[in-house]
């Protein structure tokens, strides 16, 4: 059951990215139909980093929607290689939760890894990634849906 509502969620997702037509500028010209998912900004929007971005977010007021606020972030993986980024960055999702966020979703990966398993997707069976309030291997999603996470501004801490 599990499995096919998330692939269910998964297909209509896609199917929104290839629907709705996105507000002029801020969109990047590789895929320009891509939707925020979340309360992070679309892809190429988020320029100012990580700390402007989970600032951004904390001033709505997430109390009126409780679970329903969630914070997707990518981190690239060599950015949590040392002790001193992974404080860093515990600290900084300490911060979003004080101001009031309430739900953050991170996913670590590193993109190249994720091309990858596009075109080798037997090597990568375990590989999962948070999609947008649910997680899903990899390898099962759709490629517009694939494409999108590749495409999601990735940051440092």
């Amino acid at each position: 059951m599990v499995e096919s509502l998330t692939e269910e969620i998964g297909a209509l997702k896609a199917a929104m990215l290839h629907r709705v037509r996105p507000e002029p500028g801020g969109f990047r010209s590789h895929n320009p139909e891509a939707l925020s998912n979340s309360f992070a900004p679309a892809q190429g929007v988020g320029r100012e980093g990580f700390t402007a971005m989970c600032n951004s977010a904390a001033k709505i007021d997430q109390t009126k929607a409780i679970g329903s606020c969630t914070l997707n972030l990518t981190l690239l993986q060599s950015s949590l290689q040392h002790q001193e980024q992974r404080e860093k960055f515990s600290h900084l999702i300490q911060a979003y939760f004080l101001k009031g966020g309430t739900h953050v979703q991170v996913n670590i990966f590193d993109k190249a890894t994720l091309r990858d398993a596009q075109k080798h997707p037997e090597k990568y069976p375990e590989l999962v990634v948070k999609v947008g309030g649910f997680s899903a291997r990899f390898i099962d999603l759709e490629t517009v849906l694939q494409d999108e996470i590749i495409h999601r501004d990735g940051f440092s801490v």
